[in-house]
């Protein structure tokens, strides 16, 4: 097969959660002995993943995260249909939710949904932007032969607010990568160097994700602050790690 993969939202050394799925999906997948050839349209690809594709493997340049929003979505329905008219792959893999208009039939479409929060909280986001992802993800509702939901809970959030078969949504698990998530046996010399790097107390609660509204972190540090207060707790610190800048926080 000849499979496209428009992966705008991913970029090597950018590691948010669309970033890191589509790297390690398909770092296995090109593990797995196939015929298959895969053109990434994508700003900056992790050059390991050049190194692994050799030559059935093409890298094509997209706008990236960090441009400008009528810019991606610009390319995505204009530049990026006459290219894949041009391509003529099998398969088109979208891995943010979102497929180009207008094309072809003959090109079987596959979307990936991880959450649709701007549809259920409205709130957070800029004025427009809910409205416009609702329009893109109920074309792909549409356009999509197949639709990955990474959790019965997307899926069934999926079938709540938009109008989508069912028989055409399949849950997927996102994976874990056991090389980096694993139980390791640490110095103690060395775990006593990290604890005073962070001044970090005995027992804590580390909290590595984002602080956007969604993530509701101001109630769960209320939570812990109360089950200290009311039950005999060990816990006696929270801290929270800022990946961009390698610090924390109490």
């Amino acid at each position: 097969m000849k499979i496209a993969v428009n992966a705008q939202s991913y970029e090597a050394g950018y590691y948010t959660g669309i970033g890191c799925y589509t790297e390690r999906l398909y770092r296995n997948i090109l593990k797995a002995k196939n015929d298959n050839t895969y053109t990434f349209f994508s700003q900056d690809p992790l050059k390991e993943l050049q190194r692994m594709g050799k030559n059935n493997v093409v890298f094509k340049g997209a706008p990236g995260i960090n441009d400008n929003k009528y810019v991606r979505v610009g390319w995505e329905n204009l530049v990026l249909p006459i290219r894949l008219q041009r391509l003529k792959p099998d398969l088109l893999h979208s891995v943010n939710y979102s497929l180009p208009y207008g094309l072809t039939s003959k090109i079987k479409k596959v979307v990936t949904v991880y959450d649709i929060m701007w549809a259920q909280f409205p709130g957070f986001f800029a004025k427009k932007i809910p409205n416009a992802a609702k329009k893109r993800l109920q074309h792909s509702c549409r356009a999509a032969d197949a639709i990955i939901s990474v959790s019965e809970s997307t899926k069934r959030d999926i079938l709540e607010h938009f109008d989508c078969r069912e028989d055409k949504i399949a849950v997927i698990h996102e994976g874990v990568d056991h090389k980096q998530f694993r139980k390791t046996n640490i110095d103690t010399s060395v775990e006593q160097t990290i604890r005073n790097k962070y001044n970090l107390s005995n027992r804590f609660i580390l909290w590595v994700g984002g602080f956007r509204k969604n993530k509701n972190i101001e109630r769960l540090c209320r939570a812990f602050v109360k089950v200290k207060e009311t039950i005999s707790c060990p816990l006696t610190n929270l801290y929270y790690a800022d990946t961009r800048t390698s610090s924390t926080k109490a």
